[in-house]
């Protein structure tokens, strides 16, 4: 073992026991040192295995591509497994490595810990591998081509398990192969969706485990400084969008000052982001993060206010079902229909258009879109194969209702 990597054991260690000492319950560790190209390939994917597909290899390009512009850099991530996988990027210095360890061992004490995390698989790094291997067997028995199609369908909606689950059930243009590949889309969605659910609170408990860790190391002023600075990055307000690592930090120290550091870890246990933000974001927190609600048409950002009400609000709106539109799905005598949960947020209708342009091998009926307008008219949109052109109707009602292999480093 080289003197750096001694070293950073050693730091391991002593962090280790400082989360023990403040109570934190998290998995066994398992730390893998990897290039570049391996941590935004584990980004890309979400996993250390999973199937291929073309929308994670444009994503690791998009990726690869900011890292040498100098426009992002990743230097952890953490999986939600038992015991629980972190991979630190190899240019790490051994101070950021420290400020990771710190993190990422607040992440484990929130997958262990935190109520939708509770009937996720901790082994699904070996489900998705599988799942990668049956993907890989179709391919050579059906062609690339159509698995290819089936998969762009599948992830289409992924976030619409709803849409998933009746097409798995019900779907009678589905070969038992095609049903399989949707289960599987659905089952990994299933997965990760807790992390979409918590990406605030589970990120601002880490940074704020971060900073009280890294506050009892045995630092000099040199790395007192510069963990200063990485710490200011890492909360750093965007004028234009959402820090959760900013917001979720200042909840918990709002909590703590409101309610002691007990209340934290029953916060951390049953909240997610939406039950998160209605309990606790109150003015003080907008404040400190110089919060506001600005008008996107203008160019110029014009702040239309800072109520903090207001701003919990829209935060609660953008925040429900994971941020994505709640519809649900289902077969009837004259076609397929889905049910758009309308609150006050239109859909995109030319991304529904393209979307079920892509599931109509396995629907080949009409398609009927039943949403709302911003005036809270019911609106029906029809879709019809027509020589293989798609186009929408809109009828208003007149009623208004309310395997990659890489040298690596490993160690626990």
């Amino acid at each position: 073992m080289n003197n750096s990597l001694s070293e950073l054991v050693k730091s391991k260690n002593q962090i280790h026991q400082l989360a023990n000492d403040f109570g934190l319950d998290y998995y066994e560790m398992i730390y893998e040192i990897v290039p570049s190209d391996i941590m935004y390939a584990l980004s890309s994917y979400g996993m250390p295995y999973r199937f291929s597909h073309w929308s994670f290899g444009k994503k690791f390009d998009r990726q690869q591509k900011m890292r040498k512009l100098g426009l992002m850099k990743i230097y952890e991530l953490v999986f939600n497994t038992n015991p629980c996988y972190a991979y630190l990027l190899e240019d790490n210095s051994l101070l950021e490595n420290k400020l990771i360890i710190a993190h990422v061992l607040a992440h484990s004490d929130f997958f262990k810990n935190n109520f939708t995390f509770q009937s996720t698989d901790k082994h699904m790094i070996h489900i998705m591998k599988r799942h990668a291997e049956i993907i890989q067997e179709y391919e050579k028995e059906y062609g690339e081509e159509i698995v290819e199609k089936t998969l762009d369908a599948a992830l289409s909606i992924e976030e619409h398990i709803p849409i998933l689950e009746t097409l798995i059930k019900d779907s009678p243009h589905m070969d038992d192969w095609q049903r399989n590949i949707f289960k599987i889309v659905k089952l990994e969605i299933q997965y990760f969706f807790p992390q979409i659910r918590t990406k605030i609170i589970n990120e601002g408990w880490a940074t704020y485990w971060h900073t009280r860790i890294m506050r009892e190391l045995n630092i000099d002023a040199k790395e007192i400084l510069d963990y200063t600075k990485m710490h200011a990055g890492v909360v750093k307000a965007n004028p234009t969008s959402l820090n959760p690592y900013l917001l979720g930090y200042k909840m918990f120290q709002r909590i703590e000052e409101l309610y002691g550091i007990e209340k934290l870890f029953e916060v951390r246990s049953e909240c997610h982001d939406v039950s998160f933000i209605r309990q606790y974001f109150d003015e003080a927190v907008a404040e400190r993060c110089n919060m506001y609600l600005y008008d996107s048409d203008y160019h110029d950002g014009t702040i239309t206010t800072m109520d903090a009400e207001k701003i919990k609000n829209q935060l609660l709106k953008d925040l429900v079902n994971g941020g994505f539109p709640y519809i649900e799905a289902s077969f009837e005598e004259d076609g397929f229909h889905l049910y758009h949960a309308y609150e006050g947020r239109p859909l995109d209708v030319s991304q529904c258009e393209k979307v079920l342009h892509l599931l109509e091998p396995f629907i080949q009926q009409p398609v009927f879109l039943h949403t709302k307008n911003a005036i809270f008219q019911d609106i029906v949109y029809t879709l019809e194969k027509e020589s293989f052109e798609f186009s929408f109707n809109q009828k208003f009602t007149a009623s208004i209702t309310d395997d990659n292999q890489f040298n690596h480093t490993f160690f626990n």
